[in-house]
């Protein structure tokens, strides 16, 4: 009896309180790609028709817009990373990244997929970082590792190929 009451209790004190989201709360799709969460406790949810930022109780969804520049490059969301400053890198399935400053909502396009394109270069889904002296470092679908100055808009080829066995994630 006593063991029975002590697994029972461990039980309740581990038990976590687990919601299920979609899109009849407001999530505008139901495949998630990315998730990511900021220094203020929003999450923020990648999906193939936008990215959502969720407050634990509503949902507000930054998309792509057509004619306006200075809209997302994309609806469909790949991955995204948490930068220093409670920025937020977002790679799109189109291979471009964006880099979103929270504080302000202003979106700085990186490197888009027409750059992608000039250069023959596909970026690898996870195998990608910024560096804190502001360098895009990533590899290739070729196993190549390039660095993109993103100040400079400059990219660089580095003399180090990798084996097709050899993965590099961060």
């Amino acid at each position: 009896f006593f063991l029975f009451l002590s697994l029972f209790g461990l039980q309740l004190f581990f038990a976590q309180n687990i919601r299920h989201l979609s899109v009849d709360e407001g999530l505008p799709q139901s495949f998630v790609s990315a998730l990511e969460q900021d220094n203020e406790g929003f999450v923020w949810i990648g999906t193939r028709n936008g990215l959502s930022r969720y407050d634990g109780k509503n949902f507000k969804t930054f998309q792509h817009h057509f004619n306006d520049k200075n809209s997302w490059a994309s609806n469909t969301v790949d991955y995204l990373r948490k930068s220093r400053e409670n920025g937020l890198w977002i790679k799109y399935e189109s291979a471009g990244i964006d880099y979103l400053d929270i504080k302000s909502g202003k979106i700085s396009h990186i490197i888009n997929k027409a750059f992608l394109e000039k250069n023959n270069i596909d970026i690898q889904r996870k195998s990608w970082l910024v560096t804190q002296d502001g360098y895009l470092w990533f590899k290739t679908m070729k196993n190549e590792l390039f660095s993109f100055d993103i100040q400079r808009k400059t990219l660089s080829r580095r003399n180090l190929n990798f084996n097709s066995d050899e993965i590099i994630y961060n």
